[in-house]
């Protein structure tokens, strides 16, 4: 069966429904489940080819797109957007093949309010089955500014060869990865991991940014380095990384290079130490970028951050500062290369001012534990003045960052940190007034549930939960309310326009 099934094309699917993830569901003539990837909305009529068929649905991808009901001229569309891809989910090539197909913010085609209503149907979607959803859910929280949010970019470095392979001989293909016509910089082609879309600015990307990324680009361009390539871990240039911290001002700039390559490739060498020299000399760059830092990583992986990595700073502290603006009061933090924090900083005060408007206000001690979005709770502790907080996290690093933030915004000696995994927990929890989680997308782990049901059975104090997974935050409250826990109130959050994902807060007493 699967050897029959594989591959095979399905032809004229009707998109009905988006699920969480971006999942297109679909149904054959008799019936049967399709879950279609691939980037598809709403009545669209897509080719599929299946990727695997189980005896009660169908996993596959869309190939082609026969025809969509948008109307392009109601929004605001990136030129590099996917849909201005005349060879969309196919491999073949064209002259403008290196400049369109950008598969990031897909849902930039339709008008906000519709991806509203979208992000709405999948919360509602992702709770059916919940008897207590009509009760407690409101209205998703817009985002009030859909263009320019991100403060952090991430982009990739790329040779874009047109696939014409069959036609040249090896000779012919090194000397073509020789020119630099074809230099990309940008984000992954939608569907395909092999290619770069070369960007000139991104619609989601802060101003500033997108402006410094244009000037770096052509400077570092004009250093004639070869990019990295992929396939063969091989080569030089492989991600720039700009944040922002959009309230301060402040620009961390992380150039990530395959320092090995130079160990190979002596002759390259003067390249890179004149650029160094050109980046330190240059007025606009000293003048607009708080801190530029340099990271070799020779890892395998296309990921910025490795395990044997090493930084160099070329000017800075190898960080920037950032500040949240709640209930009048600020809350400052120190955001590093690699550190996490909200890459949308307006739209994060609107989280966190909802969070706190949803709990009581009282002096509390509070167990957090999950703490690797430490920027909320830092938050409320200050301007709610809570006696103490108990925070644990699996990653070291988060609480390094954790620490570091307590310090700058004094109130350390309030906060306790347990480098541990959740569902390692173990005390005593008589002074613990309030509980806050913030898991990841796959939810909580079920000794964490168990823990949280005997929590409730012996104390009685609310839960704030905070998620980026409405399906996996369903199934956990489900579980919770069958411990005991009621769920009190429910509220989506939109951090990020043109984009599936969603943010959910629920309180639970």
């Amino acid at each position: 069966m699967w050897k029959r099934t594989r591959n095979k094309i399905i032809e004229n699917v009707k998109i009905e429904k988006i699920w969480f993830g971006w999942i297109g569901i679909a149904h054959t003539e008799d019936g049967k489940t399709i879950l279609v990837s691939g980037g598809v909305l709403p009545n669209m009529i897509v080719d599929v080819k299946i990727l695997r068929k189980k005896s009660d649905f169908i996993k596959a991808q869309a190939i082609k797109v026969n025809a969509w009901n948008i109307d392009l001229n109601k929004t605001k569309i990136c030129k590099h957007h996917f849909v201005f891809d005349t060879n969309l989910f196919t491999n073949t090539e064209n002259e403008n093949t290196a400049k369109v197909g950008c598969g990031g913010c897909k849902w930039q085609i339709l008008p906000y309010e519709e991806q509203l209503n979208l992000k709405e149907q999948v919360v509602k979607d992702s709770f059916a089955g919940c008897d207590f959803f009509d009760n407690v859910y409101e209205w998703i929280i817009w985002c009030k500014k859909i263009f320019n949010y991100r403060n952090k970019m991430e982009f990739s470095f790329w040779k874009y060869i047109v696939n014409k392979r069959s036609e040249k001989n090896s000779e012919e293909l090194r000397r073509e990865k020789e020119v630099f016509s074809n230099w990309s910089l940008g984000f992954h082609k939608q569907g395909q991991f092999s290619k770069i879309v070369d960007i000139d600015s991104c619609l989601i990307a802060g101003e500033k940014i997108n402006e410094i990324f244009a000037y770096l680009k052509e400077k570092i361009k004009n250093s004639a380095l070869p990019v990295y390539d992929q396939f063969n871990h091989s080569w030089f240039l492989r991600h720039l990384v700009i944040r922002e911290g959009s309230n301060t001002g402040q620009i961390l700039v992380n150039l990530v290079v395959a320092s090995k390559y130079l160990d190979e490739n002596k002759k390259d060498i003067s390249k890179w130490t004149k650029l160094q020299q050109d980046l330190m000399q240059d007025d606009y760059l000293k003048e607009n970028i708080t801190t530029f830092i340099i990271t070799e990583n020779n890892g395998l992986a296309d990921v910025v951050k490795w395990q044997d990595i090493k930084t160099i700073p070329l000017w800075g502290w190898g960080n920037i500062f950032e500040k949240l603006i709640i209930d009048n009061e600020e809350i400052n933090f120190r955001v590093s290369a690699f550190s996490f924090f909200q890459t949308n900083t307006y739209q994060a005060q609107v989280l966190f001012q909802t969070a706190k408007d949803m709990l009581p206000k009282i002096n509390w001690n509070v167990l957090d534990l999950y703490c690797g979005a430490w920027t909320i709770w830092i938050s409320l502790l200050k301007i709610w003045v809570w006696e103490n907080l108990l925070w644990v996290e699996i990653v070291e690093d988060a609480v390094k960052d954790a620490y570091k933030n307590a310090e700058i915004n004094w109130i350390k000696g309030k906060c306790k940190f347990i480098a541990d995994k959740a569902e390692n927990i173990n005390f005593e929890a008589e002074n613990i007034w309030v509980v806050v989680i913030d898991p990841p997308r796959s939810g909580l782990h079920p000794k964490v549930v168990d823990f949280l049901v005997q929590l409730k059975l012996r104390y009685n104090f609310p839960l704030l939960y905070i998620s980026c997974n409405p399906v996996t935050m369903a199934r956990d409250l489900k579980m919770l309310e069958q411990g005991g826990w009621e769920v009190k109130k429910l509220k989506a959050v939109d951090m990020f326009p043109h984009t599936h994902h969603i943010e959910m807060i629920g309180l639970l007493k």
